[in-house]
């Protein structure tokens, strides 16, 4: 006789590896999920009139110039571009257009406290692209970028040209330990607007133009100056001194002038006027004086 009552075995399965995973993958889908609809709500909703608003506001009121921006939009993960940005009313330019712009964070210095940005735009049929930190450092690189500007406030005089190379290392606003490094590499630079000096067909080409300046603040060494392949080749270095505004800033420069063989009569007799004849056949030039007002002594 059994007073004991007979109890059946439960059977116990052990979970399998995969079975374990589901939940975690489950999880790892909903967030996933959940982060691809709030990125895409994000860009969606995400208020760009009112931030290209506010951005045109801001620089209206900080640089005294009009700032207009195409449509502006966001960039994946996270940036902003827009399609074209005109400036104008700025007292060193009349007017900027750039084609494109857009600037995207560098992810690696976001945790720190000197956050940084990449930029690229397309300017003057070129590209100018670089980096810049919240300290204010900047390093910037060009190609293939057309120029066309007045060689002084007031006069007829303008070069024009391409910049094939060039690169920019610095910090803004100038402090005085900040290092400055430039340089540049022109490409079939021409000086124009000469109809007035009796030249013929008003420009004389310059050839490639090659500049490395370097500097701490605001006082800048013009280590290398030199333009070759051109009908007046030159060599020269000296110092320029920042201010503001730019009109301001003080130039001390010594040139060495090359006339060529094509070189302008007229030209080659204005030379004999503004530089000191070397007895070679060459000149050498001295200009002072402020960018507003540049001085020529022999």
């Amino acid at each position: 006789m059994k007073f004991l009552p007979k109890f059946r075995r439960i059977g116990f399965r052990p979970t399998s590896p995969r079975q374990m995973m589901r939940p975690v993958k489950f999880i790892l889908v909903s967030v996933g999920l959940l982060l691809i609809s709030f990125a895409f709500a994000f860009y969606l909703f995400f208020p760009t009139g009112a931030l290209q608003n506010r951005i045109e506001q801001e620089f209206n009121a900080q640089m005294g110039g009009e700032l207009r921006m195409g449509k502006l939009s966001l960039l994946f993960p996270a940036g902003l571009q827009a399609d074209r940005i005109i400036i104008t009313g700025l007292p060193a330019r009349e007017r900027i257009d750039v084609a494109s712009f857009s600037i995207t964070p560098v992810w690696r210095t976001l945790a720190g406290t000197n956050p940084g940005v990449k930029f690229s735009s397309r300017f003057q049929g070129g590209v100018v692209e670089g980096n810049a930190t919240k300290s204010g450092a900047v390093e910037a690189r060009a190609s293939r970028v057309t120029f066309d500007e007045s060689l002084m406030p007031g006069s007829a005089l303008r070069v024009t040209g391409i910049v094939e190379r060039g690169e920019y290392a610095g910090k803004t606003p100038l402090q005085p330990d900040t290092e400055t490094r430039l340089n540049l590499v022109l490409q079939q630079v021409l000086l124009t607007g000469m109809e007035g000096l009796g030249v013929s067909g008003g420009a004389t080409s310059l050839g490639t133009i090659t500049l490395h300046v370097t500097g701490r603040g605001n006082a800048l060494r013009i280590e290398t100056l030199s333009a070759e392949g051109g009908a007046l080749q030159a060599s020269g270095s000296g110092s320029f001194v920042l201010a503001h505004p730019t009109e301001r800033s003080r130039i001390n420069l010594t040139l060495n002038l090359r006339p060529g063989a094509d070189l302008d009569p007229n030209l080659r007799d204005l030379l004999s006027l503004f530089a000191q004849p070397t007895g070679d056949g060459n000149f050498r030039m001295r200009i002072t004086g402020t960018l507003a007002a540049p001085i020529m002594a022999l």
